[in-house]
């Protein structure tokens, strides 16, 4: 009966979140000669902040509707940058331009705004005074003004992905539990897939652990086995930043085994439920450590057991 309750409680969520997102799609394809990751990083971040405010939503894989593609070439100490628009369905060139730069202060407002003036020619951004004539009601006019003057937001968006977690907690055993159990330790895996949202970026996906919790009482021998597993969802702030702050939320089965002198080994599925908050530093493009602190609740029978799990955790992705 929890089980179930708490499957469809997740699922629910899941399609809830799955459901803010309905932004057109686009990916980005930015290298050059020579190689330069990190000119490579500036401009696909710069782009991107502008690909935003048009009102796309930039992803990666070929299931995108539009591809951003940049092209660089460093010569003498001027970088050349080619840019263009293209449909993924047939391939079509909406817009292109190009244009020449020394990479310094200026070279981030330089893409910005080469990148601003080609998704207005290809027709994915709005100039002012569309804008205008939408609110007024009344059909565009032709107008030769330059786009709407919109304020860059300070960072790109959190990027959608694969992520694997991995993680290990002490279990400090709280509550009416403590008769029973003194403590434990947890290690514990996921894998999820983040998306952004409308005000904030999500992730769903697996959770699984293995807690290992040493019994406090007279009829049973060892060490108590919990191993729970199910779906799990996390919530995030919408800004791609080295330090993230996310919330939390896991559930499903969790099978105890208890080894009792009367019965012998004993295992059964019990509900559990999982819930904290993360604090984690991206050290890497795709690596990030962090901080954990989740509360986690057994729904056993006989006697619940609730427990704070502070630890470490490792992060591999976007």
């Amino acid at each position: 009966m929890y089980i179930r309750l708490l499957s469809m409680a997740l699922l629910l969520a899941f399609i809830a979140v799955a459901a803010l997102s309905g932004q057109p799609t686009i990916a980005q394809d930015v290298a050059g000669e020579p190689s330069d990751p990190e000119l490579a990083r500036i401009i696909s971040r710069g782009a991107r902040v502008e690909l935003e405010r048009a009102g796309l939503e930039v992803v990666s894989g070929e299931e995108a509707e539009f591809h951003f593609v940049g092209r660089y070439t460093v010569e003498d100490g001027v970088t050349t940058l080619d840019v263009s628009i293209r449909r993924n369905v047939d391939g079509e060139v909406m817009a292109r331009k190009r244009d020449r730069a020394e990479v310094g202060l200026e070279f981030d407002s330089r893409v910005a705004a080469l990148v601003r003036e080609l998704t207005v020619d290809a027709g994915i951004a709005r100039t002012r005074n569309e804008v205008q004539q939408d609110v007024a009601g009344q059909p565009p006019s032709p107008s030769t003004e330059p786009p709407a003057e919109v304020e860059v937001p300070a960072t790109a968006r959190a990027p959608r992905g694969l992520q694997l977690g991995a993680g290990f907690s002490p279990v400090l055993i709280t509550g009416g539990a403590t008769e029973y159990f003194k403590y434990g330790v947890m290690p514990w895996i996921s894998a999820r897939y983040q998306f952004p949202i409308r005000s904030a970026s999500a992730a769903a996906g697996f959770y699984a652990g293995g807690a290992s919790v040493l019994p406090d009482v007279e009829d049973t021998d060892g060490t108590v086995w919990l191993l729970p597993f199910g779906p799990e969802v996390r919530v995030g702030p919408a800004a791609d930043s080295a330090v993230r702050v996310s919330a939390r939320l896991a559930g499903g089965p969790a099978a105890v085994s208890i080894e009792t002198r009367q019965s012998g080994r004993l295992t059964k599925l019990v509900p559990f439920v999982l819930g904290g908050m993360l604090l984690t530093t991206r050290l890497g493009e795709h690596f990030a450590l962090g901080l954990d602190a989740s509360y986690w609740v057994v729904f056993e029978e006989a006697y619940p057991l609730m427990a704070f799990l502070p630890g470490v955790v490792v992060t591999l992705g976007p």
